[in-house]
């Protein structure tokens, strides 16, 4: 256990949405967080269901998503709630970051406990994980806490990573305590995770 406590990462698919509402909640209460994108391009909803607005990761800061939709058509982006979920993200960090470029070959640098918030962010993690290697063992459990992409369920998502980082913290050995930790949660919530654990 690191002396002040595990270091944690939030993933969705475009790091817009349920990982930056867990992120906000958490960083709030003093943890060590970072959150992370899984998917080709930042993706958030557009004036038609067909034409999502679409943005490239590292290119793209979440004050320029925010210029973008409000030069778009302000009224119709506020009226839906993105501008308000912006608001929030350029209060948490500065840009949506991708996973699958992140840099965890420093041991400085790597997580402790990654949460997905859908099985298709869940498998991307580990495929990525495991195609990386082996090279310093350090063991990484990542977690998946289904959660539905949009406003309403994003914030109740976070309030489940509360209650889930709040039952980790209090593990001394992870190795040993993760699973009794993520039955009670499951057993409390009736919600079902799924749990691996990988090493960099």
């Amino acid at each position: 256990r690191r002396v002040h406590g595990y270091r944690y990462a939030m993933v969705c698919a475009s790091n817009m949405n349920r990982s930056m509402e867990a992120h906000h909640v958490l960083q709030k209460r003093g943890l060590e967080i970072r959150s992370f994108g899984t998917g080709s391009q930042v993706k958030i909803p557009g004036k038609r269901l067909t034409e999502p607005n679409v943005y490239e990761f590292g290119r793209v800061t979440y004050e320029d998503v925010y210029r973008d939709l409000r030069a778009q058509d302000e009224e119709y982006y506020r009226r839906i709630g993105m501008l308000s979920m912006l608001e929030r993200n350029i209060a948490t960090k500065r840009a949506p970051e991708k996973w699958q470029t992140a840099d965890f070959s420093n041991v400085a640098n790597q997580i402790d406990i990654v949460i997905c918030f859908d099985e298709r962010v869940y498998e991307s993690l580990v495929e990525d994980l495991m195609a990386r290697g082996s090279k310093t063992m350090t063991p990484c459990h990542v977690v998946c806490l289904p959660v539905v992409d949009n406003t309403e369920s994003a914030t109740i998502g976070g309030q489940d990573a509360i209650k889930l980082v709040t039952a980790l913290e209090e593990i001394d050995d992870l190795e040993e305590g993760i699973a009794d930790a993520l039955d009670r949660f499951q057993e409390e919530t009736q919600k079902t995770l799924l749990h691996t654990i990988a090493f960099y």
